[in-house]
């Protein structure tokens, strides 16, 4: 996917599938509501801490 920004949401334990998207909707939710629209060219990931531990200092796609 190309977007204008990227960004990576990282927390401090690892995160079920269905909690990435609760988190990923709620995310959104609270961007719609600052007036940032769906169709905006962002890319969020949300990364549990081993997930992020393996990705830095790598230059990877990850999506």
């Amino acid at each position: 996917m190309l977007s204008d920004i990227d960004i990576a949401v990282v927390f401090d334990r690892e995160l079920e599938k269905n909690e990435r998207t609760l988190i990923l909707a709620r995310l959104w939710e609270e961007l719609e509501g600052h007036g940032v629209p769906q169709y905006y060219p962002l890319h969020i990931i949300v990364l549990g801490t081993d997930e992020f531990q393996r990705l830095v200092g790598k230059k990877k796609r990850i999506a």
